[in-house]
């Protein structure tokens, strides 16, 4: 996140300034690629948009499960 707010990324140095506002632990980089292809999928981004949303609801697969893990 760093480097990304530093702007030594270039696919986001012109988005700069940036607001995380989501993240998910995987257990290794594989599946941390599928799902960041999931959420970048049509139903995902639309599901993640949902979920943002609606915090409380369980709407995005697996909410629940990662919030309750990372805490």
């Amino acid at each position: 996140m760093k480097a990304h707010r530093a702007g030594h990324v270039s696919r986001t140095k012109g988005k700069r300034p940036l607001r995380l506002v989501y993240y998910e632990f995987c257990e290794d980089h594989s599946a941390a690629l599928k799902r960041e292809k999931f959420l970048k999928s049509g139903v995902g981004r639309r599901l993640l948009k949902e979920q943002l949303a609606n915090p409380n609801d369980d709407i995005l697969p697996g909410w629940r499960n990662r919030q309750t893990q990372q805490t």
